[in-house]
């Protein structure tokens, strides 16, 4: 049951990501523009995965917005912390998401379906012909494969007993920071349609967690911390700044590279 209740989940999230798609305003913009030989095309932000990106985002980790979320995030896993072993216990025992929530959490924050949904974002963004979708896709898959080695750092480094005794790998929660980088890599560019949904999923998949012994409640909300900080801070790197046109894709051109943003063989240039 926990399974097929995951797979509606992930699908309402797809239907409503085609809602937004057609009916959304925010995706007008993406529609394609006349290329002129004669016009001056602005520079785009760099595309994911690429040295420019990373380079933007470690810039972007140390601005004053990113620290004092990240602040807020730590002081509330720190509130937290004196009532960790009683909340637990009340989760466990009184079970509030109702007694299969912590096989339903466990599902829908399964790794897979980070690399469906990152194929499927993609793979339809490409197929409509629409930017944003697919460049997405890209981001969502960035965000949660760099959540997920701070995740597992943090774990080793803090060494933390679960609730339930199974592991030292309580701190933080890698389904809440999982799937508060999904929901807020989804927010960021598709809007509230796909976020909101989102979001709530994230809630629910941490709080399961805590009703299955499985995390403190304070491991959860500093995974709800580091999932959200990081997929803010790449999808910001990504963004275009003053003077950038909108955000593009790797470019291949038979021509010498004109600059040193370039790079390439002499009669092959590729552009990020």
């Amino acid at each position: 049951m926990s399974k097929t209740l995951a797979f509606f989940l992930h699908l309402f999230l797809l239907f409503a990501l085609a809602l937004s798609t057609w009916c959304g305003p925010a995706f007008a913009r993406d529609s394609a523009r006349p290329a002129s030989a004669s016009t001056q095309v602005a520079p785009h932000p760099p595309f994911p995965f690429t040295p420019r990106h990373f380079a933007r985002a470690w810039q972007e980790a140390g601005s004053k917005q990113t620290l004092l979320g990240l602040g807020i995030g730590l002081g509330a896993s720190l509130c937290a912390l004196p009532g960790d072993d009683e909340i637990s216990d009340r989760f466990y025992e009184q079970k509030p998401l109702g007694p299969d929530a912590h096989r339903i959490g466990r599902e829908m924050g399964h790794r897979k379906y980070v690399a469906l949904m990152s194929l499927g974002l993609t793979a339809s963004g490409q197929l409509i012909g629409n930017r944003k979708i697919r460049d997405t896709g890209i981001l969502y898959l960035e965000s949660n494969l760099i959540t997920a080695g701070f995740t597992t750092l943090l774990k080793k480094g803090v060494g933390r007993v679960r609730p339930d005794e199974s592991n030292n790998h309580s701190f933080p929660s890698g389904h809440a920071s999982a799937a508060m980088a999904s929901a807020r890599v989804l927010q960021m560019r598709l809007g509230w349609w796909v976020g909101a949904p989102a979001y709530a999923a994230a809630g629910y998949i941490g709080l399961s967690r805590v009703q299955g012994k499985k995390h403190y409640l304070s491991d959860v909300i500093f995974g709800w911390t580091l999932g959200y900080t990081v997929s803010s801070i790449l999808v910001k790197a990504y963004e275009p700044r003053t003077g950038e046109s909108e955000p593009g894709s790797p470019s291949v051109a038979w021509l010498p590279p004109p600059d040193a943003s370039d790079f390439g063989l002499p009669f092959l240039r590729v552009r990020f």
